[in-house]
């Protein structure tokens, strides 16, 4: 039997609210989950705004690594957040979505709004159809467990869909698990 070490890009993508505000403690969670991540020489990528974007942002430049921001010339008003170590402009929401998850190998998503819960189940569609089926996803909180519970239960995903995707209840353990995951496949 001959294993092969499939070898990923080290970039992880961070999905989640832009409403969370710096005072919260899931935005130091996110912060130093990138912060861990940066030091472990992983390069973190986001939709580059406020909210968990900039503090994975943050985490990333405190860990003297790349934060790479994928914003959109359609978010009129918004302002990048100021901890990006670099900028990619798209033209709407869709082509900022698939830049974003095209560049990372590793997804990391915070408890789901809208927004968040689009990038994680374009993810999920990209698996269905042979992309990224390799790339953990790591879910972070409760209410993906209880989300991902229910659409098993009722039949609207397939159980191989999940089979890269891991549940977390912090940031502090879906960084370690990150820095440690080697994805080995048998040829």
């Amino acid at each position: 039997m001959n294993y092969c070490l499939i070898v990923m890009k080290k970039i992880v993508a961070f999905f989640g609210s832009a409403q969370i505000k710096e005072r919260e403690k899931i935005y130091k969670d996110a912060m130093n989950c990138a912060k861990t991540l940066s030091l472990n020489n992983f390069k973190v990528v986001t939709g580059g705004y406020s909210g968990i974007m900039e503090a994975a942002s943050r985490g990333a430049k405190e860990g003297r690594g790349e934060a790479i921001g994928v914003i959109s010339k359609s978010f009129k008003g918004r302002k990048p957040n100021v901890y990006l170590t670099k900028k990619i402009t798209t033209k709407d929401l869709y082509e900022r979505q698939k830049t974003l998850i095209e560049m990372a190998d590793y997804f990391i998503a915070y408890e789901p709004k809208v927004g968040t819960l689009s990038e994680v189940m374009m993810v999920f569609a990209l698996r269905k159809n042979g992309e990224k089926v390799n790339s953990p996803l790591c879910l972070i909180g409760k209410k993906w467990l209880d989300l991902m519970t229910f659409l098993k239960r009722k039949r609207i995903f397939e159980k191989n869909l999940l089979k890269y995707t891991f549940f977390f209840e912090d940031g502090k353990k879906c960084s370690k698990f990150l820095i440690n995951f080697k994805e080995v496949s048998v040829e």
